[in-house]
């Protein structure tokens, strides 16, 4: 069960969905190659079946507002497959799955580099070795991200960045595959070190109420509700970060009847909002 899950796991990244493959199976695939797990997918989706494996990997969308690139692209009309091809290609060679993942910390804009070939995410995902996309195979990818998510921009120059339709919200507490160099909470900031250890981040405290901060220590492990942020360094070795603090904590769940009733016998108003 271990080498298929390995294998579903593999198709779902090149696939580009958030959704499990084999559980999503009305979204078209045709740029993908056939193989086993393509053929399941065909066979359920003819049957309008689906497959639930427990523990299968799948991306996670990072912000609100946040989608699929693949999911949105392959809605489009009048492209082809080997168009559709073409994108994904470029989108592997990103390493990236979601809009969040191409857009600008800020979740305002693409910059003109990530549309191109001359960026490369950071990414902890073991994704599949490829020829670098032609500068055709940009071309086509680029004018799909456009009508998908940038269509005021449209005209863009290439060496121009694009806005989004739609900025991007708060981020989400979600994982990121995604190694970002500076990461950012209420009152912490975190430099990703590149050596020795890509695990090891530069802690850097707010100074008072003003908005820069300075190295307080290392730490190994990064707190839950940071999230990634551009900076602009400043003298003395004082960063100043350039998007605020913006991370969505999704309500609590419901109590159930029994905790409700534990919190009444305590004295606790629990119809309050």
């Amino acid at each position: 069960m271990t080498d298929l899950r390995i294998l579903i796991s593999q198709v779902q990244l090149e696939s580009g969905l958030i959704e499990p493959i084999l559980d999503d199976t009305k979204t078209p695939l045709l740029y993908l190659e056939p193989g086993l797990i393509m053929h399941l997918r065909d066979r359920l989706g003819v049957a309008n079946g689906s497959i639930v494996i427990a523990e299968s990997w799948q991306p996670g969308l990072q912000r609100l507002g946040d989608k699929s690139i693949m999911e949105v692209i392959v809605r489009l009309k009048n492209l082809t497959k080997r168009q559709l091809e073409h994108i994904n290609q470029c989108r592997k060679w990103l390493r990236v799955v979601t809009i969040a993942e191409l857009a600008s910390e800020d979740g305002k804009y693409i910059p003109p580099d990530w549309l191109n070939g001359q960026w490369r995410a950071k990414s902890r995902l073991n994704w599949p070795r490829q020829p670098p996309p032609t500068k055709e195979m940009w071309d086509v990818f680029r004018r799909a991200i456009k009508r998908a998510f940038c269509k005021r921009d449209l005209r863009a120059q290439v060496a121009h960045k694009v806005k989004l339709d739609a900025p991007l919200g708060a981020w989400l507490p979600a994982e990121r595959h995604i190694q970002y160099d500076f990461y950012r909470t209420n009152r912490y900031l975190f430099c990703t070190f590149k050596d020795p250890s890509p695990s090891l981040y530069k802690r850097m405290e707010m100074e008072g109420e003003k908005n820069y901060f300075e190295p307080t220590g290392l730490v190994t492990k990064l707190p839950k509700d940071a999230h990634p942020t551009g900076i602009t360094e400043g003298s003395g070795g004082k960063y100043h970060p350039t998007t605020p603090f913006h991370f969505h904590r999704p309500p609590p769940p419901p109590l159930v009847e029994e905790e409700e009733e534990k919190l009444e016998a305590d004295g606790i108003d629990t119809q309050s909002p």
